[in-house]
């Protein structure tokens, strides 16, 4: 039944092409995607196999099939006017398979937090304090506030604590004015840290930094006024490498203690092949942090 289901919408989607063909340019293109459309619904029905059946579903996503569509229109521009007039149309296919390359995105990653491995709980040494940085949390449309994707960095803070490793949590952060909803990070971060078991005394707050360079600059003024000898920076793998170059020539040493570690060498799969948003979410990440240590942010 499927292999004939299958067959119809094939020989409808050939049919729809080759009448719409001659038509103007946009009926080309409508005919070509939906064509694509049906191609890859056709192979998602009929694959038994899993991962192919997962590539195909990919496929059929947004992002799946404007790559598709990027590929149709480089090839149809070279067919009709050759490799160097089609030169921008690749151009632009291979940028957008780049960008969300789950591949790329999570080597760029993983390059990033190649020198920050998980922390192990035996190997840290007591610290007089640990700061926290802000995004590790977010809220609900009801206003509650809970775990971001980065909100290892919140409870590897509350764990190093209860495991005796420090006496005191700093959080920090606040949003940028006109950036979306107004929020006070450093005290969203303190609430989720008392509902763990911490008490008040034992957490600090550091309300006014808007973003990594204003955070870090508050962390030194703090170690400095108040004379902590060993203190430790608690902050996501992939972004740890900006956060001590902030702290290059200040004079002050910090212990990094990376947490929500994302980058991996990931399977040569086809669905890891085909862009989606993991890749373009952790191409960002990396990209976003590159560009940050590059202009100093």
């Amino acid at each position: 039944m499927l292999v004939l289901l299958g067959l119809v919408l094939l020989m409808v989607a050939a049919f729809a092409l080759v009448e719409r063909w001659r038509q103007p340019t946009w009926h080309r293109w409508a005919a070509l995607g939906g064509g694509l459309f049906v191609v890859a619904s056709l192979a998602g029905l009929l694959a038994s196999d899993l991962a192919l059946q997962k590539t195909a579903g990919l496929l059929v996503m947004p992002a799946g099939l404007v790559w598709q569509l990027l590929f149709a229109r480089a090839s149809w521009q070279t067919k009709r006017r050759g490799l160097r007039a089609a030169a921008m149309d690749w151009v632009m296919f291979s940028a957008f398979s780049l960008a969300g390359s789950p591949h790329l995105g999570a080597a760029w990653l993983h390059a990033l937090e190649a020198s920050y491995p998980p922390v192990l709980m035996e190997d840290v040494s007591p610290l007089r304090a640990i700061f926290v940085l802000g995004g590790g949390t977010k809220l609900t449309p009801e206003g509650q506030i809970e775990l971001s994707d980065a909100g290892d960095r919140v409870v590897l803070g509350a764990r190093l604590l209860h495991e005796g490793k420090t006496s005191y949590l700093i959080s920090s952060g606040r949003s940028i004015e006109g950036h979306g909803q107004s929020r006070n990070m450093a005290a969203e971060t303190a609430e989720l840290w008392k509902q763990l078991g911490i008490e008040d005394r034992r957490i600090v707050e550091i309300s006014n930094p808007r973003n990594t360079r204003e955070e870090v600059r508050e962390y030194i003024e703090v170690i400095k006024a108040q004379g902590f000898d060993r203190v430790g920076i608690v902050s996501s793998a992939w972004h740890l490498p900006r956060v001590l170059r902030h702290f290059e020539g200040s004079g002050v040493e910090v212990t990094p203690l990376p947490a929500d570690h994302r980058g991996t060498i990931l399977p040569f799969v086809s669905a890891l092949f085909v862009p989606q948003s993991m890749g373009f979410q952790s191409t960002q990440h990396a990209a976003w942090e590159t560009v940050g240590m590059l202009v100093g942010r």
